[in-house]
């Protein structure tokens, strides 16, 4: 029986070792398995906030491209407005020289008039 119970010592000695990796397999899977868990979250996490970061950039470029056509429109309104300041001021610089032309023949013909006059005024009446 002494070898028996030797064997029966053994075996139960090698059943614990064996409950106890058991126990250590099975809390290390467990841990795994929090670790997947928390993994997995933290990438849906990621993944939503890589596609907000996608919708904000897509964003800022819209806002972009919309300022820049914004920006284009204007200048070619400020492009368009100094051309015609340009004509007006073209136009009215050539109605200011015709004016200064009418005014001077104006003026001459009125002061050969007054000559005129003055001439008529010297002589005596007959």
């Amino acid at each position: 029986m002494d070898e028996e119970g030797v064997a029966k010592f053994t075996i139960q000695k090698q059943m614990r070792e064996m409950q106890n990796q058991l126990q250590e397999l099975n809390e290390d899977l467990e841990s795994e398995r929090d670790a997947r868990v928390k993994a997995e979250k933290q990438k849906k996490d990621l993944n939503e906030e890589l596609e907000a970061l996608k919708t904000e950039l897509e964003d800022s470029l819209d806002t972009t491209a919309a300022v820049q056509d914004l920006r284009a429109k204007r200048e070619d309104e400020l492009k368009d407005l100094k051309q015609t300041i340009e004509r007006n001021q073209k136009t009215f610089e050539t109605q200011v020289a015709d004016m200064r032309g009418k005014h001077t023949q104006q003026m001459e013909a009125f002061n050969e008039e007054l000559e005129n006059v003055r001439k008529v005024s010297r002589e005596p009446f007959l």
